[in-house]
């Protein structure tokens, strides 16, 4: 599709753009939400919260020795019954970028979705950044903790603790990095690390989750074992292992694999107040300097509702 002139665009979005588009509180809720829930993580949870002030629970009853036999006609209750709380409280991630203008050409040139017939130029940056941004955050909500950096937080648990970090009960560990000789036992071992009520109950929920290579690693093992006898490799690749269907997420470590159930996972939003916004600032009206500078900014966080019920293999 042919773009139209840089000359053109550039005026799109060094003249208009940057002074009518910018979005805050409420205004900003498209844009923000959309960073947040428009992913693959957001796809997997079970539970999204959205419009969180401070904090919103989230609960799973268990139950035991609830059930009698015999005959009875008075009312006996026996049992007892519980509920596990987890907290979303959402903490505050932002970006905050700035490009000289001299520099547009080459990233408007890059822009696929740029285009004559296709979305303005000025949208198309910042739909770049949201792309930058969700890369970004899928990294760090899957695989390691948030820390507020600029603001209070110190120490990686100061903010956001990633799902990865949340599951510290059961794990399986190897001293060699997943090949294809021993990556359908490992997934096999961290599957056995669940409880058979989770295996029983939420079977159709439980998923296995790897990047992109591990999941590559894992059909090469299975077409040379030949128990991918029912695909076609040269169309179709499995995804499944007994039954349990992989899930990728790009930004996840190598050598990682989460078995969870979907249900168990919890992604919180907080509500649209004067911290969210999604703007574009054009330098040159304030300091003087040809650069323009971009930011999103939100609240949000991640739980496992009931980490003993997941499991996980890494390399040691």
């Amino acid at each position: 599709m042919k773009k139209e002139s840089f000359d053109k665009a550039y005026q799109a979005f060094a003249s208009t753009f940057t002074s009518t588009q910018s979005y805050f509180g409420t205004d900003a809720a498209p844009y923000v939400l959309a960073a947040f829930t428009n992913n693959k993580l957001a796809d997997l949870a079970g539970t999204i919260v959205q419009d969180i002030n401070e904090s919103a629970p989230i609960a799973r009853m268990s139950v035991s020795g609830l059930v009698q036999f015999g005959d009875n006609c008075s009312w006996t209750p026996s049992g007892s019954l519980s509920t596990d709380d987890v907290k979303l409280t959402p903490c505050k991630i932002w970006a905050d970028f700035d490009m000289c203008y001299d520099d547009l050409r080459g990233v408007y040139n890059g822009l696929q979705n740029a285009s004559e017939t296709g979305i303005e130029p000025a949208q198309a940056f910042m739909n770049a950044l949201q792309e930058v941004f969700l890369s970004e955050y899928n990294k760090n909500i899957m695989d390691r903790a948030l820390y507020a950096t600029g603001g209070t937080g110190t120490t990686k648990y100061d903010c956001v603790t990633g799902i990865w970090n949340q599951v510290t009960t059961n794990k399986v560990t190897g001293s060699s990095a997943l090949t294809t000789s021993n990556i359908i036992a490992a997934v096999e071992a961290t599957i056995q690390k669940l409880s058979n009520d989770v295996l029983e109950n939420a079977m159709d929920n439980v998923v296995v989750i790897m990047n992109q290579k591990m999941l590559r690693i894992y059909q090469s093992a299975l077409a040379a074992s030949g128990a991918a006898w029912g695909f076609n490799p040269a169309v179709e690749k499995p995804r499944t292992y007994d039954g349990f269907r992989i899930e990728t997420i790009s930004k996840m470590a190598d050598n990682h694999i989460l078995v969870i159930s979907t249900d168990n996972i919890a992604l919180g939003v907080g509500s649209m107040g004067e911290f969210e916004q999604f703007q574009i600032i054009d330098f040159r009206r304030t300091t003087g300097d040809r650069k323009f500078g971009i930011s999103i900014a939100g609240r949000f966080d991640v739980k496992v509702i009931l980490e003993a019920q997941a499991a996980k293999w890494y390399k040691v």
